[in-house]
């Protein structure tokens, strides 16, 4: 059985504009002022105190391009330095040997502050972690780095993961949903969740559904949850006939029903 995803504490916060204006660096009367514009959302409590939440401060942080004084105050890394703004290949090294020592701090500040940076999740992704997780893979075959330590990198990134979910806005009820998923045989799930965050972002409902799905229940979830997009990730490529075929079934089952199929992967 699958283990839940982690909670986020930024998810969980709930802040007075007297906390926020401390996280921030700023005066109160500025963050009331933001929150009367409706650029950081809040909502009242019984007693009409306001209460924002600390992922609507992040939303705005990014938007806005602050670098808050007291990051901790929302439940973020302190170290908020964006590594992509100056040397890529140092950045990529040196959180592949941050996830390779199980530094979890260290990563977390790595991904979370070039994020908070406004930087988008598909070049984070592209240029960052997918690099850095290139060459624990080169250092695992060439028998560097012993297989524990990639699982534990694996850990490590899919926690951090599913906390940059927690910081990204809530899609509107009318935005267009897409499934993702990878086929039988396929156990890879950080691109699969990588592509789902990418969505997000770009405002669609995006739910990844799993790994290993084998073309029958993918053709069952395109009639029951309707997405305008199924995206399917190839990392690893068992069995290639099987391949084609899942995936030429599920394809004509996508086509039939007018469903967009976005199929990659470094398997392919």
């Amino acid at each position: 059985m699958a283990a839940a995803p982690p909670r986020s504490r930024a998810r969980e916060l709930d802040l007075s504009p007297a906390e926020v204006a401390r996280a921030m660096g700023v005066s109160e009367s500025s963050v009331k002022r933001w929150v009367d514009r409706g650029v950081i959302p809040s909502r009242k409590t019984a007693g009409g105190h306001r209460r924002l939440p600390a992922a609507g401060v992040v939303r705005f942080l990014r938007e806005q391009g602050y670098r808050p004084a007291r990051p901790e105050l929302l439940g973020l890394p302190r170290v908020l330095a964006s590594p992509l703004e100056a040397d890529r290949s140092r950045a990529v090294l040196e959180l592949a040997r941050a996830l390779e020592a199980g530094d979890e701090p260290t990563v977390r500040g790595a991904v979370l502050g070039p994020f908070l940076a406004g930087t988008a999740l598909a070049e984070i992704f592209d240029q960052l972690v997918g690099p850095a997780f290139h060459r624990i893979g080169h250092d695992w075959e060439d028998g560097s780095l012993q297989v524990y330590r990639e699982h534990r990198a694996v850990e490590i990134a899919t926690r951090i993961l599913y906390e940059l979910r927690a910081l990204l806005p809530v899609p509107a009820q009318r935005a267009p949903r897409a499934i993702g998923a990878t086929l039988d045989g396929d156990p890879y799930t950080l691109p699969m969740v990588m592509a789902g965050l990418v969505l997000l972002e770009l405002g669609w409902r995006a739910a990844p559904l799993g790994p290993r799905h084998p073309a029958s229940p993918l053709r069952a979830a395109l009639v029951d949850v309707a997405p305008r997009l199924l995206w399917i990730n190839v990392s690893h490529v068992a069995d290639r006939e099987r391949l084609v075929d899942e995936y030429a079934g599920v394809s004509e089952a996508a086509r039939r029903r007018g469903v967009a199929v976005v199929l990659g992967g470094q398997g392919l």
